[in-house]
């Protein structure tokens, strides 16, 4: 099959723009390739993400290329350069009386892999106690260049191995026959490696546990949310606290930022202040799963409604790709669409502190791991496997 994600592997179709697939990884090794956020390939660059265990060579690669009506030239060490898997190369589509060049994305192929010395594991800057007394207050704030550039390559290539084999609790919102696609998923720390250490190893612990003043934190959860191009589908207004299996202030929320962020692009919008209100509004995802509705809680208003009143303060920031919104798990927010001309791609990560207790109720999510065979309701959230402990003061003075 040329393309991927159809229904019948034996039948060619015309492709979608948002999703291609060269060869068969299973026979030919060759890999993925991706186009996120365009309607044409021609004259678009696009992402090809190697899935195959043996090494592969550019040669089925320029192959696999002419199958889509393009001409193609190596542009880098000669025609049988091999990759390994997880590396990528950026490829050229242009149409058959063009030149396109296939050639790896520089550094990638030695730096961003696990463990690679490029990614900062440190913040890159400090966080002030102006910062921390601005999220207590406001229940959100924006840090600035937290990752380096090597991590967000490395992550949006995650990414877009994630949007090709999303796993078992991947979620789509949107009707049929809406443009683009708002992809969402979580715990892919369990069984990505690079999400792993995204999660574990990267600045992240760090930063919750200044923001919470706590001694130790240990991973929560994490979730990635990809709105392409286009996207109609909004992020209702809600709390994330009513969703989980778990009660306390002690639990922030890092919203890292992968790609360029606008208040047009889908960037999250809170309302200041809000975790304050004494509020637990009834959870409503975006694909409206009932599992989750609650009618004894209050429903939440739909503040877009509301932004000329006065009484209430909107925050909202343009991001960079490495710049993080930290939130509290009370605090009130939604986003648009995405009705920009390019992806958003964020990853949020969950981390807890020390009140943050374990409180197993009806219409939550499911923890993967199954702590509700090991935790009782009240304990701390660190259970190794589950929750791992990931940041200690004591260990990162030493």
């Amino acid at each position: 099959m040329l393309f991927g994600n159809q229904p019948d592997p034996g039948r060619e179709v015309a492709p979608r723009s948002e999703d291609f697939r060269i060869g068969d990884a299973r026979d030919k090794g060759s890999g993925y390739l991706l186009s996120p956020s365009c309607r044409s390939t021609r004259g678009r660059r696009l992402l090809l993400v190697f899935a195959s265990e043996p090494p592969v060579c550019f040669r089925i690669i320029l192959d696999s290329v002419r199958k889509l009506g393009a001409n193609a030239r190596v542009a880098s060490p000669g025609g049988s350069a091999s990759v390994r898997p997880s590396d990528s190369v950026v490829v050229e589509i242009v149409p058959v009386d063009a030149d396109a060049a296939i050639y790896p994305s520089k550094n990638n192929r030695k730096k961003a892999r696990p463990g690679g010395a490029a990614m900062n594991k440190h913040l890159l800057r400090p966080v002030t106690k102006e910062d921390v007394a601005r999220f207590r207050e406001d229940g959100a704030i924006c840090v600035r260049n937290v990752f380096d550039s090597e991590w967000c390559r490395r992550m949006n290539a995650a990414v877009e191995r994630l949007l090709l084999n999303p796993g078992k609790r991947s979620r789509e919102a949107g009707k049929a026959g809406d443009p683009g696609r708002f992809h969402m998923n979580v715990f892919m720390w369990r069984w990505d490696p690079d999400f792993r250490e995204f999660a574990l190893h990267s600045p992240l612990p760090e930063l919750g546990a200044i923001l919470l003043g706590a001694d130790r934190v240990s991973l929560f959860y994490d979730q990635a949310f990809i709105k392409e191009p286009g996207t109609r589908s909004a992020t209702d207004w809600h709390q994330d606290l009513p969703f989980w299996p778990a009660l306390g202030n002690d639990i922030v929320s890092l919203w890292v930022a992968l790609t360029p962020v606008t208040v047009e692009g889908s960037g999250v919008e809170y309302i200041a202040g809000s975790h304050k209100w004494g509020k637990f509004y009834r959870p409503v995802t975006p694909d409206k799963d009932a599992k989750f509705s609650n009618i004894e809680l209050e429903e939440c208003p739909d503040f877009s409604q509301l932004k000329s009143d006065p009484q209430y303060r909107f925050l909202s920031w343009e991001c960079d790709a490495g710049d993080v919104i930290c939130h509290h798990p009370l605090v009130i927010h939604g986003a648009s669409g995405n009705a920009s001309s390019n992806r958003r791609a964020a990853i949020s990560v969950r981390y807890a502190g020390s009140d943050a207790r374990w409180d197993p109720r009806p219409n939550v999510m499911k923890i993967e791991g199954e702590p509700e065979n090991t935790l009782r309701a009240g304990d701390p959230l660190v259970l190794d496997g589950v929750f791992p402990i990931t940041w200690e003061r004591a260990a990162a003075q030493v």
